[in-house]
């Protein structure tokens, strides 16, 4: 077992303290309320010191109590200390000049008014959020026992379950260390309130750290205030994590999928959420789901332990730093051209997949007069001149996307919308295998939920008109008096030529030949139309048109239109004379 060195050393003028660089991804706060059985704040209680709290420490509740509530004297209180500006020295900042600037000063001690009230709302140096946090890691172990037994063979769940009892010990472990050390957080703010720390502004003025013996506070403002106790001399441990995916795989199917899906899975990762220590991947996660569906991707060793406590607004979490010791890193792999130009239509898909999970969303956005299903992924402006050669080869197989610059920061969203983020949906889900997908349905990652949600979304364009997907390009239903059509507007001859040759590999020669391909009135689009007899015939386009004829139907009040709907409806319900149906 072995942990990273760090110094002990206070930051006192010349002196270098520990790294306080924040954890390089994102760790705002999560979207769980505040559990009930948080203490009080006006609690006496003292179990992290394992007694009665002391006068000491009730002069701290007496000092902070009313921070939420913006009184003169914390304030006044807090611009006691010492503010430097922060000097980098490697990965370490050291005290440079006196703060003598009254504005500067003011800014910071608003971000440790914050701080000290969130710490104290929360009583951080008791271990008691630690166990609500092993009894949600024990949950999602009981999930994935009652999703996963009976689908695989008890070497897969046993395996399974034993990378969640590994984590689940390590909580126990870090557990020990917080009630000897968590303490600290109060003298921290002791003597923050005693005017007696001194306060480090970093580099960029985006942040600020104040420095104890065992634990680093780690303060800064973005979107919002964000709060990490960075630890020191806690001991991670190297835990073997198996190869599921050959215990359920034939030879033929577990060498495909090494070779084509499972190393751009890894490079989604990479490029996201990733960092590299000695060409090794490292993760830093806070999200229990992400930890082990990493480490399930990663194999082998896995170097483990917990970097900081995140104090957020709604809930308390650690940050995992997980180090893969038999991988070696995928970051930068989007920067090789030559590989790139290699991946395959699935092998993209994969990339956009842990891309998606790691830095991304999906939703369906709703402005109240209809509904229409979004995903993206928030990256730098710098990175994305990184991905767009990776987007645009996606683009060139039928998955359109936009570019949103954000104003409130040199950051860009790369958008799926519509039809487009329904056709990227359906494609990442079909390219998974089954035991990925299974284990990410027992974790209930809320994005995966939300991918296929969107997967089933019923897409209309926005004349109202509805369409399906085939060979996972868009058609629209067009509802005629006598018959029903698909039609898919293309723009050239050439992206025709790839929509029939897509076709012809799914449904065959056949298919194609009773295929129509005509001008647009105006000469601006191709449009091709499949005719109602290849509906009838195949049922996976059968089922998806008499889902949207029957949503018509619902919504129609034009009786002669209701009429011809049931009549459609009729034809494609009866077996067809003469034989069953095709696919």
């Amino acid at each position: 077992m072995t942990t990273r060195p760090q110094s002990n050393e206070p930051p006192a003028q010349g002196a270098a303290p520990w790294d306080p660089t924040p954890s390089p991804v994102g760790l705002g706060g999560g979207q769980n309320q505040p559990s009930s059985t948080a203490p009080a704040a006006g609690a006496v209680r003292d179990t992290a010191s394992g007694g009665v709290e002391t006068p000491k420490q009730r002069e701290i509740d007496n000092n902070v109590g009313g921070a939420a509530m913006g009184l003169g004297p914390l304030d006044i209180k807090l611009k006691r200390n010492s503010f430097y500006f922060g000097i980098k020295h490697g990965r370490k900042y050291i005290c440079g000049n006196t703060v003598n600037d009254s504005d500067i000063i003011n800014r910071y001690v608003s971000l440790l008014a914050e701080a000290i009230d969130r710490m104290f709302k929360w009583r951080i140096w008791e271990p008691w959020w630690i166990d609500i946090y092993k009894m949600e890691w024990q949950a999602k172990k009981r999930n994935v026992y009652e999703r996963l037994r009976g689908v695989y063979n008890d070497d897969v769940v046993n395996g399974i379950l034993n990378v969640f009892d590994e984590f689940i010990s390590y909580i126990d472990r870090f557990r020990e260390y917080w009630i000897e050390n968590g303490i600290e957080v109060k003298e921290i703010i002791d003597n923050l309130v005693g005017g007696k720390a001194e306060v480090v502004i970093w580099e960029n003025m985006s942040g600020l750290s104040v420095y104890g013996k065992n634990i680093l506070l780690n303060v800064s403002k973005t979107e919002g205030v964000v709060l990490h106790l960075v630890l020191k001399d806690l001991e991670g441990m190297t835990i073997e994590i198996p190869n599921i995916f050959m215990r359920v795989m034939s030879k033929d199917e577990y060498e495909k999928f090494i070779r084509e899906l499972l190393i751009p899975l890894k490079v989604g990762f990479a490029e996201t959420d990733e960092s590299v220590d000695e060409s090794k991947p490292v993760m830093g996660t806070s999200k229990p789901w992400q930890a082990v569906l990493w480490s399930l991707i990663y194999y082998g060793r896995v170097h483990m332990h917990i970097h900081s406590v995140n104090v957020n607004k709604y809930d308390v979490t650690v940050t995992w730093h997980l180090r893969s010791l038999d991988h070696k890193s995928l970051k930068g792999f989007l920067k090789d051209t030559e590989k790139l130009s290699k991946l395959s239509r699935e092998a993209l898909l994969a990339i956009l997949f842990t891309a998606v999970l790691g830095d991304g969303s999906a939703f369906i956005a709703d402005n109240g007069h209809y509904a229409k299903p979004v995903i993206e992924i928030v990256m730098s402006s710098e990175k994305y001149k990184m991905w767009k050669p990776l987007l645009e080869k996606l683009k060139s197989t039928g998955f359109s996307w936009n570019k949103v610059p954000r104003t409130d920061r040199n950051s860009v969203n790369v958008v799926f919308n519509g039809s487009h983020a329904i056709k990227l949906a359906r494609g990442m889900i079909s390219i998974l295998p089954s035991i990925i997908k299974d284990v990410i349905d027992a974790l209930a990652v809320k994005t995966w939920i939300n991918i296929k949600q969107i997967a089933e979304f019923e897409p209309k364009f926005r004349k109202g008109m509805q369409i399906i997907v085939i060979a996972d390009h868009a058609f629209s239903v067009t509802i005629k008096e006598g018959t029903v059509e698909l039609r898919h507007h293309a723009k050239d001859e050439k992206e025709v030529k790839e929509i029939l040759e897509k076709l012809k590999s799914i449904y065959g020669d056949e298919f194609v030949s009773q295929i129509n391909v005509y001008p647009e009135k105006g000469g601006k689009y191709l449009t091709i139309v499949v005719p109602m007899r290849l509906i009838e015939r195949y049922d996976d386009i059968r089922v998806q048109v008499i889902r949207v004829l029957c949503q018509k139907l619902r919504m129609i009040k034009s009786e002669r239109k209701e009429q011809i709907i049931v009549k459609h409806l009729t034809r494609l319900t009866l077996p067809i004379k003469g034989g069953g149906r095709g696919n």
